[in-house]
């Protein structure tokens, strides 16, 4: 890139051919004066409107960024996230001791010892006969379901000390509280483990595991012949990630999609609205990505 301060017109001053600038050098300044009148002219409100996405680099001792940039790096305040005596290690020891006593359908209140103090929570989930000692504070913090329940007097168990969970199985309820507390996700081994999880934190409101969930099983199950069950499972529960992604693979293999007893397993199921234009969308757009004008549905 010619380096050098530019004129309006994109021209090197007299004499400036071997200056260069930080900024131009890096690519961070864009030159707009070849653009003529009309140009202008055409744009909304007379406005020129960019939309960029940004990476952030981190600096070295020896980066060659600009010193701008290496400055701001420098002042960022360090990440003490999951270091010992944060917030994220302490809760999860908490969760840890308590597991250890709240197991089985036997389990009593677990205590938590710190310091000869004994910390017992506030409330008691029961699933499948198993009791899990917890802390409304933190579930309401976390999980926008017990939000609900637990803060609003007009259900029943905001007043209940003990909660039973009809609806999910106690290790998807384990996983959950486990991510609640110390935001570590279990090992999913199985497509079918990632989506049952998946399906829980939707139904428990817990962003974070849905976005885990939803991320494993893009990276590690996402394939030609799991798009359209994927694709149906993420539009279900507002993954909107793997939807995407998912939408992104079908439009690239539609002509094998379509075929398949999937396909016709979701169009007889009947698609959203949202769902049908959103697929003819990805289909359009890989047909122009592929240098074909249109491609038969």
């Amino acid at each position: 890139m010619a380096g050098g301060r530019r004129d309006a017109m994109g021209r090197l001053p007299e004499g400036k051919g071997a200056e260069r600038s930080s900024f131009a050098e890096w690519g961070v300044c864009k030159d707009f004066g070849l653009f003529d009148d009309a140009f202008g002219r055409g744009l909304p409100e007379d406005a020129l409107t960019l939309r960029a996405r940004v990476a952030w680099i981190e600096p070295r001792a020896d980066s060659l960024l600009p010193n701008e940039v290496v400055s701001v790096g420098r002042n960022a305040a360090p990440s003490f996230a999951g270091a010992e005596g944060s917030i994220q290690a302490d809760l999860a020891a908490l969760w840890c001791a308590r597991q250890a006593r709240c197991a089985g359908p036997s389990g009593g209140p677990a205590l938590f010892s710190v310091a000869g103090l004994s910390v017992s929570g506030d409330v008691v989930l029961v699933c499948e006969q198993q009791r899990f000692d917890a802390d409304r504070a933190i579930l309401a913090a976390r999980s926008s379901f017990f939000r609900a329940m637990l803060s609003n007097r007009q259900y029943r168990e905001a007043a209940q000390h003990e909660v039973e969970l009809p609806d999910l199985s106690a290790r998807t309820l384990a996983a959950a509280l486990r991510f609640v507390y110390t935001d570590e996700g279990p090992d999913l081994r199985t497509q079918e483990e990632a989506e049952d999880l998946l399906v829980a934190a939707s139904k428990l409101g817990i962003s974070g595991m849905m976005r885990l969930c939803s991320d494993r099983l893009r990276d590690q199950w996402l394939t030609v012949a799991s798009a359209v069950s994927l694709l149906r499972l993420a539009d279900e529960h507002g993954a909107s990630a793997l939807r995407s992604e998912a939408l992104a693979v079908i439009g690239a293999n539609f002509d094998h999609v379509k075929a398949t007893p999937e396909w016709e397993e979701l169009l007889r199921s009947g698609m959203n609205p949202s769902l049908i234009q959103d697929t003819l969308q990805a289909v359009a757009d890989a047909a122009i990505f592929a240098g074909r004008a249109s491609i038969k549905l």
